[in-house]
C-alpha cells in the first residue's frame, strides 16, 4: 500500500471495541478524530458466539460490518466464547484483529485516568522518599480476580499482566485452611486453592454457601447479585462480606509487596463496583488487612500507598482504545 493509501487508511478508520467478561459484554465504537462513543452492555449468556452479539451491536449502532477497521478485545479467561480472526473474518472481513487479556485493557485504562473516574478510599501522607515507586497495582474482583502492574520506565509507561488471582492463598492458621479447603470441595476440577475462590463474585457467594452449610442452614439465594440485593441484613450474609473483605486486604497487601506497587492501588471489577454501588464495600475491615503489621520498611510504604475505586465502568474499553490506536498507527 502507498503512503497516500495507508494515511487514508488511518484518516477514516473505525475501531470496533470490545471488553468480554465472564458476566456482561461491552461494545463501543471509536472513529478517527471522535470520542469513543457511549458503551453497551449486554449478558454474555445471552449470545451463544460473539460473532452474534457483535452484529447485535453493529445494527443497533447503525455500522455496517465492513465499514469497521479493527476489532479490539479484551477477553477474559472466565468466558467461553471461542474467538479468532479466522472466526471473526465472515462478519468483518476488512478489519484488523486485536486481543488482549480483558484486566490488561482495565490496566491501559489506568495510564491515562482522569482524576474525575475515581475515588480515594483513605488519606494518606507522602511518602518520605517519593520516588521510591510509581509502580501502580490495579485490583479487580469480578467474575474472575484481575491483577496487573502499571509501570514506568525510560521507555515511558508500560502494563504488566499477571495471573495473580491464582496464586496459593497465604493461609495464617487453621480456619483460613479449612475455609479453603471447604471451598475447594466445591469444585470437581482438583486445581489448588487460589484467592479468587474467594475474592471475586462467585467466591463471595461461595462464601456464603460453606456458611449456610457450616450452620446447618439451606441456600437461600440463586447467586451473589440476588444475595447482595436481598440478604444484607442476613448474618450469614454479613460473615460471607466480611471474609471477603479481609482477604481483598490481605490480597492487595501482597500484590503491592510482590510488585513494589507504592505508587497507587486501583480497585475495579463488577463486584467492586456492585458493593460501592450498594453501599456494602466494608472499609474498615479491607483496610485493617491490607495494613497488616508488617516490618517497618514495608509498613511506611503501605501506609503511604494511595487507594482509588475507579468508577468508570468502561475503563477497560477506554484502556483497550488507547492500546489499539497505538497499534494501529504503527501498523500504517
Amino acid at each position: 500500500m502507498s503512503k497516500r493509501g495507508r494515511a487514508a487508511m488511518v484518516l477514516t478508520m473505525t475501531l470496533l471495541l470490545c471488553d468480554v467478561g465472564g458476566t456482561f459484554v461491552r461494545f463501543a465504537l471509536k472513529r478517527q478524530g471522535t470520542p469513543m462513543t457511549v458503551p453497551q452492555k449486554f449478558r454474555a449468556a445471552d449470545y451463544p458466539v460473539f460473532e452474534e452479539a457483535a452484529r447485535h451491536f453493529l445494527a443497533s449502532s447503525g455500522m455496517p460490518p465492513d465499514g469497521i477497521s479493527a476489532l479490539g478485545l479484551a477477553f477474559a479467561g472466565r468466558n467461553t466464547w471461542q474467538v479468532t480472526q479466522e472466526s471473526v473474518a465472515g462478519l468483518l472481513p476488512r478489519a484488523m484483529f486485536y486481543k488482549i487479556n480483558d484486566f490488561e485493557a482495565n490496566a491501559y485504562g489506568v495510564l491515562d485516568i482522569s482524576e474525575e473516574s475515581f475515588l480515594p478510599l483513605n488519606a494518606v501522607s507522602l511518602p518520605k522518599d517519593q520516588s521510591s515507586s510509581k509502580t501502580k497495582c490495579v485490583v479487580g474482583p469480578g467474575t474472575g480476580l484481575g491483577l496487573a502492574y502499571v509501570l514506568e520506565g525510560p521507555q515511558g509507561k508500560m502494563v504488566q499482566k499477571t495471573h495473580g488471582g491464582h496464586m496459593l492463598p497465604a493461609g495464617l492458621g487453621e480456619d483460613s485452611i479449612l475455609l479453603f479447603r471447604s471451598l475447594a470441595a466445591l469444585r470437581s476440577d482438583g486445581t489448588i486453592p487460589i484467592y479468587e475462590d474467594v475474592v471475586s463474585g462467585p467466591g463471595l457467594y461461595n462464601l456464603y454457601r460453606v456458611f449456610a452449610s457450616q450452620n446447618h442452614l439451606g441456600v437461600e439465594y440463586r447467586d451473589t447479585h440476588e444475595m447482595l440485593a436481598k440478604g444484607r441484613n442476613d448474618p450469614l450474609v454479613i460473615q460471607s462480606l466480611k471474609v471477603f473483605h479481609e482477604w481483598l486486604g490481605i490480597f492487595v497487601h501482597q500484590a503491592v509487596a510482590f510488585g513494589n506497587s507504592y505508587g497507587g492501588v486501583y480497585l475495579t471489577g463488577g463486584i467492586m463496583d456492585k458493593l460501592v454501588s450498594l453501599d456494602l464495600f466494608d472499609s474498615p475491615t479491607f483496610f485493617e488487612a491490607f495494613y497488616q503489621k508488617n516490618v517497618p520498611i514495608v509498613m511506611e510504604d503501605v501506609l503511604a500507598t494511595p487507594v482509588y475505586w475507579i468508577r468508570d465502568e468502561y475503563i477497560s474499553l477506554r484502556g483497550l482504545c488507547t492500546r489499539l490506536e497505538t497499534i494501529t498507527k504503527r501498523a500504517s
